[in-house]
């Protein structure tokens, strides 16, 4: 259903650790959408920049014009 339907996957971890990142933002990948993530992690150390949005560093305004367009 994700695969079909939607283009985002929200990756909301609940800790900020500076190294934690869970399945969460496996899932989002396997389904070929968009991860969202939000938490304290360095995510490019885990995935290329640009395939991903960070919800964290962008703000509400800039996140909803990003998935906008």
């Amino acid at each position: 259903m994700i695969r079909e339907k939607y283009y985002f996957y929200l990756s909301f971890e609940n800790s900020f650790g500076e190294d934690y990142v869970t399945e969460k933002l496996l899932h989002a990948l396997e389904f070929d959408a968009v991860p969202v993530v939000y938490g304290g992690a360095n995510y490019t150390r885990f995935m290329p920049e640009g395939i991903y949005l960070n919800a964290r560093e962008l703000g509400a305004a800039a996140l909803a014009e990003k998935m906008h367009t």
